[in-house]
């Protein structure tokens, strides 16, 4: 059971693929009981596989506290509300400096100040989810007061990145990100 724990374990934070190796010299007693599956590929190799840069990939979920919950809401431009009632889960976007951008080139969210990526190049944005927000959500007075709408949505995103890259700075508040756009 121990086999099946850490497979359902590394599966469920694979995001497009996942690779699980072993040796035959101390060998899982379990991994004879998988069944054969195409996506299953048993190999005797003394060696390592070349190593894929796919696989290095890190995926990190913009969530509600990632990201600047007020930015539309602080905006009356008609383009910024269309842009993002246009967006749909899975459209691309761009992060540029701190900006959620769309293939517009409309500014549809931003990062929070608290949000840090890690360092690496970023493969990918794209939408995951569009939260709809009002001014009776926002419980600071001060914020409020801030608003130039009474509700907006909240674009929510996924990033891709490949760390490591060597011009590559994380994303911390204010800073900037080593990005192509």
């Amino acid at each position: 059971m121990a086999l099946c724990a850490s497979i359902v374990g590394a599966a469920t934070r694979a995001q497009q693929t996942l690779t699980l190796i072993e040796f035959t010299r101390n060998a899982n007693p379990f991994t004879p009981a998988l069944r054969p599956r195409p996506a299953l590929r048993r190999s005797q190799q003394d060696t390592f596989p070349p190593r894929d840069p796919a696989l290095e990939r890190q995926f990190v979920y913009l969530g509600l506290r990632d990201v600047d919950l007020g930015h539309a809401g602080r905006t009356a431009s008609p383009k910024v509300h269309e842009a993002i009632r246009a967006l749909a889960v899975g459209d691309a976007l761009r992060l540029r400096t701190r900006d959620l951008v769309d293939t517009g080139n409309e500014v549809v969210g931003r990062l929070a100040q608290r949000c840090e990526l890690p360092a690496g190049e970023i493969v990918s944005v794209t939408v995951t989810a569009i939260v709809p927000r009002s001014k009776e959500q926002v419980p600071e007075a001060a914020y409020r007061r801030l608003l130039r709408v009474d509700a907006w949505e909240v674009v929510l995103a996924l990033v891709c990145i490949i760390p490591g890259a060597a011009t590559a700075k994380p994303v911390r508040g204010g800073g900037l990100i080593a990005a192509k756009t």
